[in-house]
């Protein structure tokens, strides 16, 4: 199953907003592999039904994934993710970038 995601350009970040209807916190997998964000869910499967006869079932847990190029390097050690109403929210703060140091150059 494809996840819904907008992906935003702020400032200093990167926010990533993620439709997730029905997943607790504790089934999402969030990871950053080559310049690629990944986000899947793990369901734990334990869902369980007593006396209940089902005409037609769409909504059964299945796990789902989705991948996306990173537009800007991020600083790796300082995402922070959160889950409410349904929707995830990762904020990837963009890595500073390296300012490369002057080099005297002296005249002989």
């Amino acid at each position: 199953i494809a996840l819904a995601l907008d992906m935003i350009d702020l400032k200093d970040s990167i926010l990533v907003r993620a439709d997730m209807p029905g997943v607790k916190k504790e089934e999402i997998v969030i990871t950053i592999n080559d310049g690629n964000l990944n986000i899947k869910t793990e369901p734990d499967g334990k869902e369980e039904h007593k006396n209940e006869h089902y005409y037609h079932m769409e909504r059964n847990k299945r796990p789902f994934a989705r991948q996306v190029a990173l537009p800007t390097k991020i600083d790796e050690e300082n995402i922070g993710a959160s889950l409410k109403d349904g929707i995830l929210e990762i904020t990837l703060p963009k890595a500073e970038e390296v300012i490369p140091e002057k080099i005297k150059v002296e005249v002989l």
